[in-house]
């Protein structure tokens, strides 16, 4: 199993951004939660830092979920980025179709 979590955790890396600098280190001695705690930590030029915390029963899985956390910073923050704009009222968007109901 830990295998397949090491290549999720690699998977989660090499979606970074290539000019970013990714750091990943343990930090159980800090809290007192009794299991595996892992910080990621997301460098960039001119960004502030994106910080994600993983909790886990080994070390693999709490890299994942701190890898997993910074992923989501990144992609719905990049999908932000280029997301079109809508603006208007709720009743001129639904009229245009651009206000969506489930």
């Amino acid at each position: 199993m830990s295998d397949d979590l090491q290549a999720v955790a690699d998977a989660f890396r090499g979606t970074m951004p290539r000019d970013a600098h990714v750091s990943v280190f343990r930090i159980d001695r800090l809290d007192r939660t009794g299991v595996p705690v892992v910080q990621a930590s997301l460098i960039l030029p001119d960004e502030p830092a994106t910080i994600g915390y993983g909790y886990g029963f080994s070390a693999v899985e709490a890299e994942v979920g701190a890898l997993g956390e910074l992923c989501e910073e990144v992609h719905v923050g990049r999908h932000v980025a280029e997301a079109p704009r809508v603006t208007g009222s709720r009743r001129a968007c639904r009229a245009n179709g651009r206000w969506r109901t489930r």
